[in-house]
């Protein structure tokens, strides 16, 4: 019994560690997102599509809503993009050529996925 224990918590450790995203460095964010349409939806629900710009800047537009532009940054292996009235960070890992999830930076949890247009 005490084997099977040791067996499945190394199984565990095994899967977690295999499972653990790749965040990308800042040359591969600019292959993989800049100068492309992501999409997603809000936590509300709400679609919406950004497209992040090559030089810092980029535009916001949720379904229904006047689009709104944003500046962002990449330092390390974390994004930023700074709104008027806020500023989110993550870390991202590019799931394919069509797919990207954010992290949060701070807590690490799953802040969206997005579709690479």
């Amino acid at each position: 019994m005490r084997a099977l224990i040791v067996l499945l918590a190394g199984l565990a450790f095994v899967s977690n560690a295999i499972a653990a995203p790749k965040f990308v460095s800042s040359e591969e964010f600019s292959v993989a997102v800049v100068d492309k349409t992501i999409g997603s939806k809000t936590k509300k629900g709400v679609p919406f599509t950004a497209i992040v710009k090559k030089g810092g800047t980029g535009v916001f537009t949720a379904k229904g809503k006047d689009p709104q532009t944003f500046t962002w940054d990449f330092k390390g292996d974390t994004f930023c993009w700074h709104f008027p009235s806020f500023t989110e960070c993550n870390k991202v890992e590019i799931v394919s050529k069509k797919a990207a999830n954010f992290y949060d930076s701070a807590s690490g949890k799953l802040n969206n996925a997005y579709v690479v247009k």
